[in-house]
């Protein structure tokens, strides 16, 4: 798995990216959230693909992100505060 980190930061290198962490492990992490956001419902199919024996571990993924709650906060009607 290290040869393929280093590919990973070797193209993060080439990519200019410089603000995030890039890494084998974040871009795994990033598919696995863009898959559930586009195919809801289906953990038992990425856990297929991620080589997961454990539903418990694929379901990380859909725990949501600290953005992902503001923006659906800020859509909420229950919303009152204008600031």
């Amino acid at each position: 798995m290290r040869s393929a980190q280093a590919v990973v930061a070797q193209l993060a290198v080439h990519a200019g990216i410089q603000r995030l962490p890039v890494s084998a492990h974040t871009l795994r992490h990033t598919f696995a959230v863009y898959y559930l956001q586009r195919h809801p419902g289906k953990l038992r199919d990425l856990a297929d693909l991620l080589g997961h024996e454990s539903l418990d571990t694929t379901a990380l993924y859909t725990k949501p992100s600290r953005d992902d709650v503001a923006a659906d906060l800020e859509r909420s009607p229950l919303n009152v505060c204008d600031f």
